[in-house]
């Protein structure tokens, strides 16, 4: 007898409204109705889950999330985020999962946050937007939260974000301003995923914790 498949949606943003407050110039999202839709982690978004057939969510921020932030800023503010959304999933809890948010400018704290929510609100791992105030995670100094990662047998979602200002002079200049969508899906996510790819496995970080599991911008 043939059974019904399970969908699972693995990138399924949303944004934490003290969070949004930080995001400021190229980071901010303008239009409205994006915002309105991000937003929402209640009937709105289960109705569309139903009619795309989707079973369940696994919650995640929006970027940059907290990678922009310091670590004085960050660090209180991703527990208080990842408890407001551990609410949204208590709330449906059949429909609804979710990967924390990570303040990744403090690693010994993220990893420390990381097994919190896995452990105490049962997250199924984190989702880390682009680079940490312009560092890339191959830096060893990240290295504590891939080792938690491994031992907590969770995976780390690497998500995109906008390009280094650098980037952005160097390869899409005054593109921009007339095509901002270059630098988000249109391709400067590509490029961003790609590296960010590349560079972990150049790093080492898998030949020293080769348990580690890492998702990749859409998969």
């Amino acid at each position: 007898m043939a059974t019904k498949s399970h969908i699972i949606a693995l990138e399924e943003h949303y944004y934490d409204s003290e969070v949004k407050r930080h995001a400021s110039g190229l980071d901010a999202i303008a239009a409205p109705a994006t915002l309105q839709r991000l937003d929402d982690l209640g009937e709105p978004r289960l109705k569309e889950m139903d009619e795309a057939g989707i079973d369940l969510q696994v919650l995640s921020h929006t970027m940059p999330g907290l990678q922009k932030l310091d670590a004085e800023t960050a660090v209180p503010l991703a527990r208080r985020a990842n408890d407001r959304l551990n609410e949204a999933v208590r709330a449906h809890p059949d429909r609804f999962a979710a990967f924390a948010a990570l303040p990744t400018a403090n690693p010994k704290a993220a990893a420390d946050e990381l097994e919190r929510t896995v452990g105490r609100l049962g997250f199924k791992g984190a989702m880390v937007n682009g680079l940490t105030n312009g560092v890339f995670l191959d830096d060893k100094r990240f290295w504590p939260i891939f080792e938690r990662a491994q031992v907590l047998d969770v995976p780390l979602y690497m998500h995109p974000a906008i390009p280094h200002p650098a980037v952005i002079e160097a390869y899409y200049n005054d593109n921009v301003e007339k095509h901002p969508g270059i630098l988000r899906a249109g391709r400067g996510f590509t490029v961003e995923t790609a590296t960010q790819g590349i560079r972990l496995v150049l790093s080492g970080v898998f030949d020293a914790h080769p348990r580690l599991k890492i998702i990749g911008h859409l998969g």
